[in-house]
């Protein structure tokens, strides 16, 4: 009977001679590159410039987490020293006091949500320092005091500076009063040509000639009387009742469906009797002192002794002065509106932003930076080799 071939050992009889086997029988095959090492170089630059655009939001976080008291923000700014502490506090927590100017305040909403922001300066700066309030509803701790605690940016660092500037400059205005002496000697030192003046706040006001101020006037004895036209069917029943309780009418305005109006004179002894019996009339009877508002341009008006006037004639051969009846009595108040312009050198306060928010920041520079290092040490060998 056969018997089964024998499988082969792989043994070889001793004397016999030793077969040569390579050490690796792929060595010579090319190895193929798992990434181009331009694509390499560009990863590892692009998470390194990542890096170095987040620095500034790093520098924040590994800054103090107690507010720098900068104090009042009015006096802050008023001074070379107060500016110089304010360009060292920038990109760190601060605290610093100010009115806001709610007149030229903005709400600011992100497209596709309901979250509304408040964007606003602080009166006496200049227009050198805004706040953005992010909160919203605002919390009563910070909505009763005007007190502001935040991140401290120079404007010209933020990325929508272009855009809000443009905007304040075209779309929004901000009242200004003027103190009346000021005026005039502003307008006494500039002649026909414009002035800068600082308001009663604190700013200040580039003024040309064509700007118009608005003049309050108080007319002293005066007052305006509405009777209503329910107690007092004709004008005439409601002028008889003024004379009888002692006033002069010296004017009427235009009847309308509810009241008849008034101009009239009250002596001044017996003022206060008087006016409360005109009160006691109706409860419907309105009386409020006579203002009138004048809006002139700046180049219509001139100084005389401190006091403001219209431009007349030139004075004659004689060097006969401004008729009194041009001088403006008894201004009760001087405003304009003017535009608001950012000066390259403001600051902004993020109110609320602390420097433990950046925490996240922190973790995604060290994942850029594990990346950029993977990337081109990989790179380094892929070049030796």
């Amino acid at each position: 009977m056969d018997e089964p071939p024998k499988k082969a050992t792989g043994a070889t009889p001793a004397g016999a001679a030793q077969p040569v086997v390579d050490a690796d029988e792929f060595a010579a095959i090319p190895r193929s590159r798992t990434r181009h090492p331009v694509l390499a170089l560009a990863a590892g630059v692009l998470a390194l410039f990542l890096v170095v655009k987040m620095r500034a939001d790093l520098e924040y976080f590994l800054s103090p987490r107690v507010p720098a008291d900068l104090g009042e923000a009015r006096a802050l700014l008023s001074s070379e020293h107060g500016r110089a502490v304010l360009a060292e506090g920038t990109n760190r927590l601060v605290r610093i006091h100010g009115i806001p100017d709610r007149e030229s305040a903005l709400q600011v909403d992100t497209k596709g949500s309901w979250t509304f922001t408040q964007f606003f300066k602080i009166l006496g700066s200049d227009s050198r320092l805004f706040i953005h309030r992010r909160e919203d509803p605002l919390p009563a701790s910070r909505a009763e005091v005007d007190i502001f605690e935040g991140r401290l940016l120079r404007f010209s660092d933020l990325s929508f500076e272009d855009a809000i500037r443009a905007y304040f400059a075209s779309h929004v205005s901000a009242t200004h009063f003027f103190n009346e002496r000021e005026l005039a000697g502003g307008i006494t030192a500039a002649g026909d040509r414009g002035v800068d003046l600082r308001d009663l706040a604190g700013d200040t006001v580039t003024l040309g000639p064509n700007d118009v101020l608005a003049v309050v006037l108080r007319h002293p004895g005066q007052v305006e009387v509405s009777l209503p036209v329910a107690r007092y069917a004709d004008p005439a029943s409601a002028r008889y009742a003024l004379t009888a309780r002692g006033a002069t009418v010296i004017a009427s305005g235009p009847t309308s469906a509810d009241h008849h109006l008034f101009i009239a004179t009250v002596p001044e002894l017996s003022r206060d009797r008087v006016l409360d019996e005109i009160g006691d009339l109706d409860w419907r009877v309105a009386i409020h002192e006579v203002r009138e508002t004048r809006k002139v341009r700046l180049g219509e008006l001139t100084s005389v002794g401190g006091k403001l006037a219209l431009r007349g004639s030139e004075p004659g051969p004689s060097g006969s002065s401004i008729p009194a009846s041009r001088l403006l009595e008894n201004i009760e108040t001087i405003r304009t509106l003017a535009p608001v312009q950012i000066p390259p050198d403001a600051y902004l306060i993020v109110e609320a932003e602390t420097p433990r928010e950046h925490l996240p920041d922190v973790a995604i520079a060290l994942v850029l930076l594990v990346f950029a290092s993977v990337n081109l040490v990989g790179l380094a060998k892929g070049l030796r080799t």
